[in-house]
């Protein structure tokens, strides 16, 4: 048989898995709705990618000009809005427990005084740290404000004790620290989490969609069928994968064309190596659903199985949270996912400019479940083709 012959058996199979799909409302919905409308969805939740403007409370028992001097920076920064200023404690701890606020600042009677005589004075945060992001953009806001303010407390002091400018800048400041962001300057949790959020996506509507349609096959007993029209099994596998493949790197040069752009997401690396290793990662995702697949009997029972993989998946990866501070039996689950060295390439190729000398380990290691995947899938699919072979001869 010719390589032009097998072309034609295996778009031949294409055609009749995009007809089985055609048939299947729930894998048309998955594999051909889903992709585009949770990618809009959540990418337009976390559109904004960062909080502002987070209503804080001032208590302010001081009452001094110093203290409104404060409380003026506090508002003016772009993080925090200053939603209630109160001489009583009370009022703002009712705010705070109900949740009106997300941070009370404390400034206590004689702060202005303390300050005066060079003495320091205590200002009391209290962060409400069920919501550790918001809590920690607080933090380091009120931290800036009071770091300005300190700084031009002391430099005056200073100089009324007869230290020239210069002088006072080098007691206020012995020790400079340079602190610089990189790979996500603005420190926002949108550019950090959707690209993650994306390729997820990506994976499971795959994952959902083609082993559906694996039990789909087994439940209607049309195996025999796809085996008959494809004349082979490695045409079988690879004409059946093949459609999902096709389809998903559409997505996949939608998400990177289309969707980035939109949400403002970096990509800074080297495309091609970007397109390559996007490419090894579908074939991956194809090959181990073709081999997990083979254990659903129907359709359903392949929804409700893959259904709850998503965020055991996500966290297993280490992209939420490191690898190196998972339990070792998690960090062996992770190396099986090809979503685990794939999101590593896709951070180093995007927010840090990367190129194949950064992510050839992780192209690597996706080749390899890749061929591990495949072989699997070539033993079980073939034990499962022959019972349904057998049992239609029957």
């Amino acid at each position: 048989m010719t390589m032009m012959d097998n072309l034609r058996i295996i778009a031949a199979v294409v055609r009749r898995e995009a007809r089985l799909v055609a048939s299947s409302r729930t894998i048309t919905t998955i594999v051909i709705l889903a992709p585009l409308f949770f990618s809009l969805f959540y990418g337009t939740i976390y559109l904004r990618k960062g909080e502002n403007q987070i209503a804080v409370v001032v208590v302010d028992e001081d009452r001094s000009q110093m203290s409104l001097e404060l409380i003026r920076n506090l508002d003016g920064h772009q993080m925090m809005a200053v939603m209630v200023t109160t001489p009583d404690l009370e009022t703002g701890r009712h705010k705070f427990r109900m949740l009106d606020a997300h941070a009370v600042v404390y400034i206590p009677s004689g702060f202005q005084r303390s300050l005066a005589r060079g003495e320091g004075a205590d200002l009391k945060v209290y962060l409400n740290a069920s919501r550790f992001l918001v809590a920690n953009d607080v933090y380091k806001a009120v931290t800036e404000v009071a770091a300005t303010i300190g700084a031009g407390v002391r430099l005056r002091f200073l100089q009324s004790h007869g230290y020239s400018l210069g002088q006072a800048m080098g007691l206020i400041e012995p020790l400079r620290l340079d602190l610089r962001s990189i790979y996500n300057s603005p420190e926002t949790y949108g550019d950090f989490l959707l690209p993650g959020v994306l390729v997820l996506i990506l994976q499971q509507t795959l994952l959902f969609g083609l082993a559906q349609s694996i039990g789909r096959e087994r439940e209607k007993k049309m195996l025999a069928e796809l085996l008959q029209v494809a004349g082979g099994l490695w045409r079988a596998m690879i004409g059946k994968g093949m459609f999902y493949l096709l389809l998903f790197c559409a997505y996949a040069f939608f998400a990177y064309v289309v969707l980035f752009p939109l949400f403002n997401l970096p990509l800074n690396g080297n495309i091609a190596a970007l397109a390559a290793v996007t490419l090894l990662f579908l074939l991956a995702v194809v090959a181990c659903t073709l081999l997990v697949g083979t254990f659903f009997p129907t359709e359903l029972s392949a929804f409700q199985a893959t259904l709850f993989t998503s965020y055991p998946i996500f966290f297993f990866t280490g992209y939420s949270w490191p690898l190196l501070s998972m339990p070792w039996l998690l960090k062996g689950v992770a190396v099986l996912l090809p979503t685990t060295p794939y999101l590593q390439a896709v951070s180093r190729l995007g927010r840090m400019g990367g190129s194949w000398g950064e992510i050839w380990p992780q192209a690597a290691h996706l080749a390899v479940l890749l061929i591990v995947a495949t072989i699997g899938a070539w033993f079980l699919w073939r034990r499962m083709l022959m019972t349904a072979s057998d049992t239609a001869s029957a």
